[in-house]
């Protein structure tokens, strides 16, 4: 598997499809990797994923139950689809066939009223993704993505993760000349309001810590620098809003070497 961290939300158990639940197992193992390509056709890839179709983690809050549907195919039609997007016809080509990917567009068309519960991020993690927990909510916690092994996690209430991105969404937009980081902040508060009010947000490091090491796994808190730098620019201190950003992109960019030295 590509070393990723995970952005997940876990919904109560009771908001879900009545179907989707009956058929829900929790998983124990890692998901199948979605590979095409060296005479794998991406429609064999992708029916790989029909045995996990209906796996996903469970979390017990307060005696409560709270689900987290994986929906590896969901998600790889969403790649597909933006891979055709982005790439022109000789590019994507050298990837899977454009009958495939046109086929796998088709597919996702029709599954519009599902929702992806899961965000994937290889090799790193998108700074806005930070901003949705308080640096007091990490945890090492084992990960099923890791064999049980430990990661860290952020855990947080849906809403509270909304507040957060309204927050830090509004001192970046007032405060940065480039639109972007507002505009990330806007798409991410979208993609959570879709989902049950009373859900969780959980960051996952899953296999990322793959290369970065326990150690400066244990140690790194980086919602703790993102808000940092959020706070100061909202004070109008742009030095010390770098610095903290700086020690962000440092810290990511070492990774991202890793995994391109790998």
């Amino acid at each position: 598997m590509t070393p990723s961290a995970f952005l997940k939300v876990f919904e109560p158990a009771e908001a879900l499809d009545p179907e989707d639940r009956a058929a829900f197992r929790p998983a124990t193992r890692e998901p199948p990797v979605v590979y095409a390509g060296g005479g794998v056709s991406l429609s064999r890839a992708l029916a790989r994923l029909a045995t996990a179709e209906h796996l996903g983690e469970v979390r017990e809050v307060g005696g409560r139950t709270y689900i987290c549907p994986w929906r590896p195919r969901l998600r790889a039609l969403y790649a597909v689809v933006a891979l055709r997007r982005l790439l022109p016809p000789p590019a994507l080509s050298a990837i899977f066939k454009p009958e495939e990917a046109a086929v796998a567009e088709e597919e996702l068309m029709g599954r519009k009223e599902v929702r992806g519960h899961v965000l994937q991020a290889p090799f790193q993690i998108p700074f806005h993704w930070f901003l949705c927990f308080d640096p007091w909510e990490r945890r090492m916690e084992p990960t099923v993505l890791r064999g049980g092994r430990p990661a860290p996690r952020y855990t947080t209430a849906l809403a509270s993760a909304l507040e957060r991105l309204e927050k830090a969404g509004g001192v970046l937009k007032a405060r940065l000349p480039d639109p972007e980081p507002a505009a990330r902040v806007r798409e991410l508060q979208g993609w959570l309001r879709g989902f049950h009010p009373e859900a969780l947000v959980e960051l996952d490091y899953a296999t990322l810590v793959n290369l970065m090491g326990e150690e400066e796994a244990g140690r790194e808190n980086s919602s703790r620098d993102a808000w940092e730098a959020v706070e100061a620019l909202a004070r109008g201190e742009e030095e010390r809003a770098f610095f903290h950003y700086r020690a962000l992109v440092e810290r990511w960019s070492r990774v991202r070497w890793l995994a391109s030295s790998n």
